[in-house]
């Protein structure tokens, strides 16, 4: 049986349903503001006797890959059941949290990198004070954080003073993601995904022209 989150307790199976809105508008808007002028170029330079076969086929995966990815995005929830938690990330396999693996919880305010604004956190942690489930109030209300509380039953740690990503790498980055942590190796990444990208559509563009 599932419950909604505002009758759920620590029995029977809850699902919870992020905020989709909050990230499906920069993701969709960041793929057309990318990819749309790029394409509508190569179709036009296409029409005018180039060669279509490249752009179309180039046109056609990334419509797939955004299909995929719309589709793990509608697939994403946290489910509570009775041995612990399973999340069903948006890209990620579902991950089993056994009810056992979990020692505590720790709530704070993180600052917005680009404002001053914070956000609710709340890292599920392990013993280790390893992140086992991070929730953001981006994406989640404090009702959902609630009810997984409820669920859980543990010892919760609150942080009363906002922080700042460089103040939580400092203090507590078992807490953290690796490009969290490591923000030169995860700008890195980023980067060299920025240049394949580039790479790609720079070639598709002159397979057309040619």
């Amino acid at each position: 049986m599932t419950i909604t989150a505002s009758t759920a307790r620590a029995v029977g199976t809850v699902t919870l349903k992020p905020f989709r809105q909050r990230y499906w508008l920069p993701i969709v808007g960041s793929l057309v503001a990318a990819v749309v002028p790029v394409y509508a170029t190569a179709f036009e330079i296409g029409s005018t006797g180039g060669n279509m076969l490249p752009v179309t086929i180039a046109a056609g995966v990334t419509l797939i890959v955004a299909a995929l990815v719309a589709w793990r995005f509608s697939r994403a929830k946290l489910v509570l059941d009775p041995q612990g938690m399973v999340e069903h990330g948006l890209l990620s396999r579902p991950r089993t949290i056994p009810r056992e693996a979990v020692a505590g919880a720790v709530t704070l305010a993180l600052y917005d990198p680009q404002s001053v604004q914070t956000r609710r956190q709340l890292f599920i942690v392990d013993e280790h004070e390893h992140t086992l489930l991070r929730m953001s109030g981006g994406t989640w209300s404090d009702q959902h954080m609630s009810t997984v509380l409820r669920h859980l039953d543990v010892l919760v740690q609150t942080v009363d003073t906002p922080m700042t990503l460089r103040d939580l790498r400092q203090t507590r980055p078992a807490l953290l993601r690796w490009t969290e942590r490591h923000p030169w190796g995860g700008g890195t990444i980023a980067v060299a995904l920025g240049l394949v990208c580039c790479v790609s559509i720079a070639f598709t563009a002159t397979l057309t022209i040619g």
